[in-house]
């Protein structure tokens, strides 16, 4: 995908952030790109809510180029220990009925995260889901 259009982008001391809108409204994908060739390591370890949200804050609209690989990902994962860590054990026990199920025992045994992303020439493209 290459492209020479606006979009929101910011400079700092050690890289420059840009956001790419995917097809979806409200949706966006942000890209980090350090200064130095090995210095994604370091960014990576300092990035947090405070610093993303600085980066957002920062951004002005302005005419931007680039060139990115076409990719597809795709992620899958349990989500039951993070559910169980937030203290919502209970929800996970095979003795707690679920209201309005008639079944012999009903319970919620797995709860799984799906996610997609694809870049392609003719976009962005993305998607979540939980069940």
């Amino acid at each position: 995908m290459k492209a020479t259009d606006e979009f929101r982008h910011a400079m700092f001391d050690d890289f420059q952030a840009f956001e790419l809108p995917c097809n979806e409204e409200n949706i966006s994908m942000l890209f980090v790109l350090p200064n130095k060739r090995d210095g994604l390591k370091d960014i990576e370890d300092s990035l947090n809510h405070d610093k993303l949200l600085n980066i957002f804050q920062k951004s002005n609209d302005s005419i931007f180029s680039f060139s990115l690989p076409k990719f597809r990902m795709r992620l899958e994962m349990a989500l039951n220990r993070e559910i169980r860590a937030l203290g919502l054990k209970k929800s996970l026990d095979e003795e707690v009925k679920v209201s309005g199920m008639d079944a012999e025992i009903a319970f919620i045994y797995k709860v799984i995260h799906k996610r997609f992303v694809e870049i392609n020439e003719n976009g962005t493209e993305a998607s979540g889901g939980t069940y």
